[in-house]
């Protein structure tokens, strides 16, 4: 799977995608594409497994190192373009990052999982201690940190350039 980024303002932005295909089933017949938007104190790349997620939420506290930004996709069965958005609590937006998800005939993918983590009270070496894919795929904001950027964040979801799907967490 790839990794998709783009800068804004200088930032540098990345995205982390691991798919599960499955393979010698049918295509489930009117199953849409659905979506869930997870914010997590702890994410934990496991080959083989995907991610794993641990308390999970929707407030967080500078004391917290990181807040794990994850998107789940269920029942992928045609090509797409996923973009997501962050923007901190003055609505101002922070990180984006893109991803086409190929889908070949046939085929289907139960769970796409898109994720990055959105350091606040960790450093890139605190991040790179708990796990180096931590470090590498954190959010770099410009100007002023996250963790003092209190209050209710929105991180939006976009398929096929549809119409924004949003969730909110506070940091506080």
């Amino acid at each position: 799977m790839g990794i998709a980024g783009r800068a804004i303002g200088g930032a540098t932005l990345g995205l982390v995608a691991m798919a599960v295909i499955t393979t010698g089933h049918p295509v489930p017949a009117g199953a849409q594409t659905s979506y869930n938007l997870d914010f997590c104190k702890r994410v934990e790349p496991r080959p083989g497994v995907g991610l794993v997620t641990r308390q999970c939420g929707t407030t967080f506290t500078t004391a917290d190192a990181y807040v794990g930004l994850v998107a789940q996709l269920y029942n992928v069965q045609d090509s797409m373009t996923v973009a997501l958005e962050l923007h901190d609590p003055e609505q101002a937006l922070v990180w984006r990052a893109g991803e086409a998800i190929q889908v070949r005939a046939g085929y289907y993918y139960p769970v796409y999982t898109l994720w990055t983590v959105l350091p606040v009270a960790a450093d890139e070496a605190a991040l790179a201690a708990e796990h180096p894919r931590l470090a590498s795929q954190r959010i770099r904001i410009e100007g002023r940190p996250a963790r003092e950027r209190l209050g209710e964040w929105t991180l939006g979801l976009r398929m096929n350039n549809g119409p924004p799907l949003t969730r909110k967490f506070t940091l506080r």
